[in-house]
């Protein structure tokens, strides 16, 4: 078979496979049909009308043959049994003569289905009523369209042609032809594009024209086919007519010729001449092998044109050949991201040139095209690259390079798919694969040094410049490509110049610096540029530092990490003059985290009267530029007045009532101020308001900013519910089931992860940062960062006071470390050892601490319940709950145990609320609640009120309570903290099982009010240190003297006195906010006392 210049010449084949100079033949064994299966109806073409279908009288014989074209009858029909060994025959084709006949068997699907089917070809013998198969053909998917004629003299042109389908639509596959009398096949190498029905032969039977390429709306390619056995090379054959009308017609011509005539329209009348017509003969000249400078070709002796050899083939011949080779080499490893070269070989080892050579690569998946020597082209689409060689010569070869860069991803990548192409010598398929593995970088060798110099004395002054260098070595032997590193201006400096690239490329802005290139092996590459102090700097802006001083890392395309160094060089810079400063009178003292500037907080009370003072400073000592300041009061913050302003004003000073605008123009005198007073009243619904005041000088817009939120913090009531939402504050609720959550703190914090409640109403949070409140006393405060550093953990997890002293356990993890425990003294600020864990880390991290009254310790690590004794903490006991699994929640009992819920492994596993005997460790199960709430959360929201109910958490969206006052059941609680973390839930109610902490050691204190807030009566609890004279008054929010509640010598300890109420006059006072002072040895301590009634 050959496939060449758009004609498909089918060749016969001997009855051995061959594979030479581009012909492929394929033979076939005749196989005997088994069984039976009925026919499918089919009405077919040749003359007298002759129509195939099974037999409604004897399915035993199923096939009839309508001969005289009639009627199925028995008068001169036949019929016939037809062995069948598959389900279905659902194609039959009788030749013209009747004496053959075609069957497809199987079931007809779509020709992308992988279900081969079966082509038989029977001949119909006189006096024999069997069909008998000449052949089959088990290993095609699909057959469209069928010709058959067996009308020839010479039996051996008794042929079929059939179109096999490569997809459903049959957009294009291949012709076949099969020898009815021999049994043998042929196949196109090429595929025609959607070919219709090649129905019309030459009366001979050796010539067959193909319409095909239909799509087209200027008619049809018109291929012909050579039927001729022996016909195995021809000169030249006419190329395909392209009708310019939309179809053509096709008909017979003389016994050795095909016809095709132009249409005017599909179907209609021919039009015009013959636009092409093939004649082929029966050959009566001797065939053999030609061997010529083109290679070995099968023909005709006439046809040679150089050295004949008569009557073999190619394969057997003696003349030379091209004998093409094509070899592949690449890295067996290779690291992400960097580049690598395949080098490909082509080689003629045959005794013949080869010319128009092409050597063709895929580029592997997983790995992008860079460059191809030798003038390689690469093709996107088909990610290949083809290299057009030309001639080569015998016993030649040439190299070609193709280089790629690795991915990022996968571990390995394989180049297996390369050839190399010529004439002669055809395509030769390159093997074997080349398979590239990943590794990891070995950054042995590779360094980076920081060094930078101040160009000015210090302190740097604007304008000032700093040199800093970004040295890189490499002292091994190995070449690193595209490596990277990108650093930041610092908060005080802008960058300047580039003074050196260092052999890669510098991208800059005033901001910030990317470096990109290659270190060569032994080399060693200096980055320089240069830093200049800015004028627009904040006022916090007080040093200088390459990269910030937060170290410089080098990575490699794909981001790891090859080199990396920390900074150890600063420069002090001279603050800014100007600076703005956003403060209240009536609240504070101020708390912050992070930068001063921001993140600034006060507390107050909701509808509370608040007092502001925005203050813009001029340090230098002339007059400053033009200047101009700018205060958005937002609308949880309003003002009380039009114009809001306290007091005189500084001149340039507007309030624009629409917008809700302050702001102030003009040059602050030398060193002086700006001051601003205005008033504002809290929002009584919103939990925040947040302030911003802008300040511009020169030509430095907006330079300066300082932020200010006024958080609302309302009196909770005496017994509540008391949640810690991770990264949204503190809410309450009371325990009714109409009551709804109301903000406590609103949450403008990065991480909260536990607390703990002190005696004194006192709310500690641990997390980052940590901080206290106090919602009676309205006392806030917000420890620094270094605060954790100072406990030795990164993030403190949970904190519980320690009523014996009242000191602050906190649990917490560390990094590599694990976990950490120590105790806190919030009276000197000292922390003191408790617990670390072990190496290797064997206790796991810490979610909820609490501590008994007698100073016991318990602690959840997930895994375990830790029960710690302080007098001996490294003694300390681990208890595992039963089955194994984690645990979450922690809290106390009534009675004096813990009580712990495990977190479920799958939806059908239990989550056990669970009571712990804390001297014993053992647990006994209280209710399974998989059935109430989500398995996939975890549950540290745990806490128990006075009539024993439990209050349940999770880290989602759902809270419940476990009625144990009424039967012990599940009551889910509607709730307005949709995707919010519940981290912890506790009640007001201290104490375990009715015991009192007894004092191990005393501070002069006073404890909050127990209720707080009180409707008629409450109790004050006041410690001594030693024993002395105290004096407990209580003062009207005027701070006019009430009452004195105890005046006297008191030994040290604890003393508990009461209010009723009532003034020394025995009057009853109104409801409203009380103070409560505590003096003794000339100090002093204040709570605060709100009376409801």
């Amino acid at each position: 078979m050959r496939w060449s210049g758009g004609f498909g010449l089918i060749r016969s084949c001997a009855t051995r496979a061959m594979l030479v100079a581009g012909f492929i033949c394929v033979s076939f064994t005749a196989v005997w049909a088994q069984g039976l299966g009925p026919f499918v109806n089919e009405q077919l073409p040749p003359a007298g009308g002759v129509v195939i279908q099974s037999s409604p009288a004897n399915p035993l014989k199923p096939l009839w043959i309508d001969v005289d074209g009639s009627s199925l009858d028995d008068n001169g029909d036949t019929h016939h049994a037809v062995p069948n060994g598959i389900d279905e025959t659902w194609r039959l084709f009788l030749s013209p003569s009747r004496t053959a006949m075609v069957a497809v068997h199987g079931s007809e699907t779509n020709c992308d289905d992988a279900v081969p089917i079966e082509i038989r070809v029977y001949r119909i013998p006189a006096d024999d009523s069997d069909l008998i198969s000449l052949g089959s053909n088990n290993q095609l998917r699909c057959l469209l369209y069928t010709a058959f004629d067996d009308r020839a003299a010479n039996p051996v042109y008794r042929t079929a042609v059939f179109y096999e389908g490569k997809t459903s639509t049959g957009s294009s596959g291949h012709l076949l032809w099969w020898n009815l009398v021999t049994g043998e096949h042929g196949r196109s190498a090429g595929e025609y594009t959607y070919p219709i029905n090649p129905s019309s032969f030459s009366q001979s039977g050796t010539m067959a024209s193909v319409p095909n390429d239909v799509s087209g709306i200027n008619g049809a390619h018109y291929s012909p086919v050579e039927l001729c056995p022996a016909w195995i090379g021809q000169a030249s054959i006419p190329g395909p007519a392209r009708a310019n009308s939309p179809a053509a017609y096709v008909e017979n011509g003389t016994p050795n010729r095909v016809v095709v005539y132009r249409t005017g329209s599909p179907f209609g009348p021919i039009v015009g001449a013959p636009v092409l017509y093939v004649d082929c003969s029966v050959p009566s000249e001797p065939y053999g092998a030609c061997c010529s400078s083109e290679g070995c070709q099968q023909t005709h002796q006439g046809d040679c044109t150089g050295t004949w050899q008569q009557g073999v083939t190619c394969q057997d011949a003696a003349c030379p050949i091209a004998v093409l080779e094509v070899s592949l080499a690449g890295p067996a490893t290779a690291v992400p991201g960097t580049f690598y070269d395949y080098t490909l070989t082509a080689r003629n080892t045959g005794a013949l040139a080869s010319s128009s050579v092409t050597m063709i690569d895929r580029v592997p998946s997983g790995v992008t095209f860079v460059s191809a020597s030798g003038g390689g082209t690469y093709s996107a689409s088909t990610q290949t690259v083809t290299w057009t060689l030309g001639t080569l010569g015998a016993g030649a070869q040439t190299t070609r390079t193709l280089r790629v860069q690795v991915g990022c991803f996968g571990s390995s990548f394989s180049n297996n798919t390369y050839s190399i192409t010529g004439l002669p010598g055809g395509t030769v398929i390159g093997a074997p694969p080349i398979t590239t593995t990943l590794v990891l970088p070995n950054t042995a060798g590779l360094s980076l040094t920081l060094i930078s110099s101040a160009l000015a004395p210090t302190p740097l002054q604007t304008g000032d410049r700093v040199r800093h260098t970004v040295r890189i070595g490499n002292s091994s032997a190995t070449n690193f490509d595209s490596l990277s590193f990108t650093l930041q201006a610092g908060t005080s400096s802008e960058i300047a110049q580039i003074v050196n690239q260092g052999g890669g490329y510098v991208l800059s802005t005033p901001t910030s610096l990317s470096w990109k290139g290659n270190v060569p092996s032994g080399s060693t590459l200096d980055v320089i540029y240069e830093t200049a102090i800015k004028q627009c700097r904040s006022t916090q802006a007080t040093t200088e530092a390459m990269n910030r001083g937060i170290g410089v890392i080098m990575r490699n395309p794909c981001s790891s990490i090859m080199a990396s160094a920390s900074v150890t060089q600063s420069f002090a810079v001279a603050p800014s003059p100007f600076r703005i400063s956003l403060e209240s009178s009536t609240h504070g003292p101020v708390q912050w985290w992070g930068a001063p500037d921001v993140n600034r907080m006060i507390a107050c009370r909701p509808g509370a009267t608040v007092d502001l003072e925005v203050r813009f400073y001029n340090n230098s000592s002339s007059v400053g530029p033009a200047s101009s300041i700018t205060i958005d009061l937002p609308p949880e913050l309003p003002a009380i007045s039009t114009p809001p302003f306290l007091g005189s004003v500084p001149a340039g000073t507007v309030w624009n009532s629409t917008t809700r605008t302050i702001s102030w123009s003009g040059q602050p005198a030398a060193n002086d101020s700006v001051v601003i007073r205005f008033r504002t009243r809290m929002s009584a619904s919103a939990c925040k308001a947040s302030l911003e005041a802008l300040a511009s000088y020169g030509a430095c817009t907006n330079a300066l900013l300082t932020e200010l939120a006024v958080l609302a913090v309302p009196v909770p009531p005496a017994n509540h519910l008391l949640t810690l939402h991770n990264s949204s504050g503190l809410r309450f609720r009371d325990t009714t089931a109409t009551a709804v959550w109301q903000s406590l703190l609103c949450g403008v914090f990065e991480n909260s992860r536990g607390m703990g409640r002190t005696a004194d109403g006192t709310i500690w949070v641990a997390g980052q940062p940590c901080f206290r409140l106090n919602p009676y006393q309205l006392s806030f405060a917000i420890l620094p960062p270094s605060f954790a550093t100072t406990l030795g953990m990164d993030t403190p997890f949970d904190v519980a006071e320690d009523p014996r002293d009242h000191t602050l356990v906190f649990a917490g993890y560390q990094s590599g470390l694990g976990l950490r425990m120590r105790r806190y003294d919030p009276a000197t600020g000292t922390v003191s050892f408790i617990l670390n864990d072990t190496s290797p880390q064997t206790l796991g991290i810490p979610s909820r601490v609490v501590v008994s009254p007698d100073g016991i310790i318990g602690a959840n690590t997930s895994s375990s319940l830790m029960r710690i004794n302080p007098a001996n903490p490294a003694a300390y006991q681990r208890y595992l709950p039963p089955g194994g699994g984690s645990l979450n929640g922690l809290t106390f009992d009534l009675d004096g145990s813990w009580l712990t819920t495990s977190t479920p492994s799958s939806a059908v596993a239990p989550r056990n609320l669970m009571k712990v005997v804390r001297d014993t460790g053992v647990f006994s199960t209280l209710i399974n609640l998989q059935p109430y709430f989500n398995w996939q959360y975890g549950m540290p929201g745990l806490a128990v009120a006075p009539n024993q109910d439990v209050y349940l958490g999770t880290y989602a969206d759902q809270f419940g309570a476990l009625r144990r006052s009424s039967g012990s059941t599940v009551e889910l609680i509607p709730d307005d903290l949709s995707n919010i973390d519940l981290n912890w839930v506790g009640h007001t109610t201290t104490g375990i099982g009715g015991t009192t902490a007894s004092v191990a050691r005393h501070e002069l204190a006073l404890a909050g009010a127990i209720p707080n807030p009180a409707r008629d009566a409450t109790s004050l609890q006041f410690t001594l240190p030693r024993a002395t004279r105290a004096t407990l008054e209580l003062f009207d929010s005027q701070g006019r003297r009430i009452r004195t509640l105890a005046n006297g010598e008191y030994p040290a300890g604890n003393h508990t006195v009461s209010w009723n109420g009532l003034d020394e006059g025995g009057r009853s006072v109104r409801a409203g906010v009380y103070f409560a002072r505590l003096s003794s040895d000339g100090a002093t301590r204040r709570v605060q006392v709100v009376l409801t009634r």
